[in-house]
């Protein structure tokens, strides 16, 4: 920084010159007859050597100039030609992407960005047009204008962030030149140079677009040392419709950059701020690790969780968010006719099926079968309750998400009160029986109010339970259908994993006595429009429909022709029977009213859906500054859509489902998550020659700030001090002084002489050049 007050010595130069005048004045003149010729001569010779004398007046002022100004320490500015004269229009485009929050140094990559822009807004003129854009995943203009006191630019610098993904800067250069130039115009790109980013500019027509009268600058202000980097990646894990109790199987994978061994981690799972588990993980060199977790919601409702690694220099890859909208426990009811009892009371077998899967079939077979392995897990959301169908009431009826009636008639009230459930949505369940008979009257699809049938009957009961001979065992089943799930051979779907799963599974399989299921044609003045299609399951050896799926106006219905006692089949007893009616309920088990994404990424839409009821409803989002925003939803093709546009704030989402006026409901809450875009912990940087070569053959001026060197405006700056060059100066010119001091008259080349030295030579060189004539050798003559 140059010091003025030194400036006050700047007088001192003329000392050399008042000391050369006085010099000419000291000594008197005195004229002695002896020395006349002697003057002669001294005055010819005087009148040889006055430019040196005038060179050494000037050297030793000189060198008086260059001590002052070494001591006032003056500076020169750098890279002078990007901020050429004239009012200029200066466009800055900062990368804000996830990777500008990697701390190396003690500094991250965006505070070295917005400190390389004050140092270069610092050098332009007040008059100057500034254009700053953020280039994020959406770029974003934050300052367009006359730069002025530059006040209102750096304010915007400090609100820049990193974005949760990598940076669009082909869309940001687009729309930083997109105004029509002010002046000469200059473009600064100043990024991390991430390749992910820089590999998009360079495919884009932008970066071959830029007009040759663009002057370009590259500022990369990204780390240069390696960095060991602990990253969670890709999504959040999505479970399958949580429900209170029932274990939640989540994935987490972990990777680690820049580790030449294998390290331990711990891994931190987190429920509403609760810490719920932690694990140590291990992970090796190069390679991903997945890590399964499972958790059990407590309650329902929307529950916030998180996993969490320990922070390092990149924190915005260690901590990925999830939500859990937890339903509560499935309500099942279970319907059977009243005066039985023993091995012919269908609730015995069903009961044992839905309540404890496990002890059941323990009971039956000795051990646990594989195809229950996982059925445990379906059974414990289930909430079943047992009633007699003369005790049935309406209360128990509309409560009840699934209703399974097995070998029960119903009278007319009761079959309204289920059919009306089974239409506003519940799940239905029917299994025959010796107390069901021939004809259209299924219980809970029978005809009432006016309302059309199901397009299934039942049909005469076929088989003779007495003889063991006469049974039959399933023929063609789908073993694409959700039921048949448990029994598919390593998720096999072609007809040969098929047909080799179900002789496997079904093979002792036997019933000795049915009720065909008969599949009706719409009568005639029945509405074609209403009757549901018809979906055959499983049919018997000899093709008969024994299984069959249909719906009732909402709700899913499940037929089946089999009896669930063993007096008709050894299907209570056989390790098929828990898979099948957890499955079944499963199948059957109705859809929530309002159901939403919860998880997306940034920018991305998240979708909501709605029951066709709550077409009406009023749905509301709270993103994760608390700011509410109405969603407006559509309806058609029997649902209501709608979405959350705005989804660039990383964190937890809401959305507020308010029931149509006139409807009895509650409220509907939903969670959702947004996370950062994590694919990989190895944050790649693209070499600066690479960099340079994205606008070719556009000529581009690189400039770099280290970590090492983080105020990177210091370079853009006139920093730049020169006292040492001054020093050095002072030194050529005492050098140079004493030369002129000692130079001697040029020697004259004579036959015989031997040869001159390479200073003598020299010397002879520069006397010739300051005037010196050739000295002769011999003494003034005298008179």
């Amino acid at each position: 920084m140059l010091n003025p007050l030194l400036l006050w010595f700047l007088p001192l130069a003329l000392l050399p010159v008042l000391l050369h005048l006085l010099n000419l004045h000291r000594l008197r003149e005195v004229d002695l007859p002896t020395f006349r010729f002697l003057m002669e001569g001294y005055v010819q010779e005087r009148s040889r050597i006055k430019l040196i004398e005038w060179l050494l007046l000037l050297m030793r002022t000189a060198v008086v100039l260059l001590i002052v100004g070494a001591l006032a320490r003056p500076v020169v500015q750098r890279f002078g030609t990007l901020f050429g004269g004239g009012p200029r229009d200066v466009v800055f485009v900062v990368d804000a992407g996830m990777s500008t929050g990697l701390v190396s140094e003690g500094t991250s990559a965006l505070h070295r960005a917005r400190e390389a822009i004050r140092g270069a807004a610092g050098r332009l003129r007040t008059g100057d047009f500034v254009t700053l854009v953020r280039a994020g995943m959406e770029p974003r203009v934050l300052h367009r204008g006359v730069l002025g006191d530059a006040r209102r630019l750096q304010a915007e610098l400090d609100t820049i962030e990193p974005d949760p993904g990598a940076a669009d800067l082909a869309a940001a250069v687009a729309e930083g030149l997109a105004a029509p130039a002010r002046g000469p115009r200059s473009l600064w790109i100043v990024s991390d140079c991430q390749r992910r980013s820089w590999q998009r500019l360079a495919e884009s027509p932008t970066a071959k677009q830029l007009p040759d009268e663009v002057q370009l600058v590259l500022v990369d202000i990204g780390a240069r040392q390696p960095t060991i980097n602990v990253a969670l990646l890709g999504d959040p894990p999505r479970p399958q419709r949580p429900v209170v109790g029932l274990p939640v199987e989540l994935t987490a994978r972990i990777e680690a950059a820049g580790i030449d061994a294998a390290i331990e981690v711990p891994l931190s799972v987190t429920l509403d701020d609760e810490l719920v588990t932690q694990t140590t993980v291990t992970i090796p060199p190069g390679q991903m690790v997945t890590v399964p977790l499972a958790l059990v919601p407590a309650r329902a409702g929307v529950i916030k969780g998180r996993l969490d690694l320990p922070a390092d220099s990149f924190p915005f890859d260690d901590r990925m968010i999830f939500v859990l909208n937890v339903e509560r426990r499935v309500g099942v009811l279970v319907i059977t006719s009243a005066g039985v009892s023993g091995l012919t009371d269908p609730a015995l077998f069903l009961d044992a099926a839905l309540g404890a899967p496990l002890d059941s079939l323990t009971a039956t077979l000795g051990d646990e079968p594989p195809q229950v392995v996982g059925e445990e897990r379906i059974a414990r959301s289930l909430d079943v309750e047992v009633v007699r169908a003369d005790l049935l009431d309406e209360r128990r009826v509309q409560e009840a998400d699934v209703i399974v009636i097995a070998d029960a008639r119903l009278d007319g009230h009761r079959n309204q009160w289920v059919r009306r459930r089974v239409e506003d949505g519940a799940g239905l369940l029917v299994f025959a029986g010796p107390l069901q008979g021939p004809g259209p009257e299924i219980a809970g699809l029978g005809t009432f109010a006016g309302r059309d049938p199901a397009a299934i009957a039942w049909g005469e009961a076929v088989g003779d339970p007495d003889d063991e001979n006469s049974g039959q065992g399933f023929g063609q089943v789908d073993l694409s259908h959700p039921m048949f799930a448990p029994f598919r051979s390593g998720g096999g779907r072609t007809a040969e994993d098929a047909t080799e799963q179900r002789n496997s599974s079904f093979d002792t399989l036997r019933f000795f006595r049915h009720l065909p299921l008969v599949i009706a044609a719409p009568s005639a003045g029945a509405s074609t429009a209403r009757t549901a299609a018809v979906n055959i399951l499983a049919r018997l050896d000899d093709g008969t429909p024994i299984l069959v799926e249909t719906r009732l106006g909402r709700g899913r219905v499940v037929v089946s022709g089999m009896a669930v006692t063993p007096d008709w089949s050894n299907l209570p007893v056989h390790p098929a029977f828990v898979p099948l009616l957890l499955r079944g309920v499963q199948t059957v088990r109705p859809d929530p009213p309002a159901v939403a994404a919860e998880s997306v990424h940034p920018y991305e839409p998240a979708p909501v859906r709605l029951d066709e009821r709550w077409k009406r409803a009023v749905v509301q989002a709270t993103d994760p500054s608390g700011g509410r925003t109405a969603i407006e939803t559509v309806a058609g093709d029997g649902r209501v859509t709608g979405a959350l546009e705005d989804t660039r704030r990383i964190g937890y989402y809401e959305f507020d489902v308010q029931p149509p006026a006139g409807q009895i409901a509650e409220p509907i809450r939903l969670g959702l998550a947004v996370n950062r875009e994590v694919e990989t912990a190895t944050i790649e940087r693209m070499p600066g020659d690479e960099v340079a070569a994205t606008f070719a053959p556009h000529a581009a001026t690189l400039l770099a700030g280290t970590a090492d060197d983080p105020m990177l405006h210091t370079q853009l700056t006139s920093r730049r001090e020169i006292w040492r060059w001054l020093i050095t100066a002072v030194f050529l010119l005492f050098g140079v002084e004493f030369l002129l001091s000692t130079l001697k008259a040029p020697e004259p080349r004579r036959p015989g002489d031997a040869p001159r030295g390479l200073m003598e030579r020299f010397n002879d060189w520069l006397g010739r050049t300051v005037g010196m004539q050739e000295n002769e050798g011999s003494e003034p003559s005298t008179p």
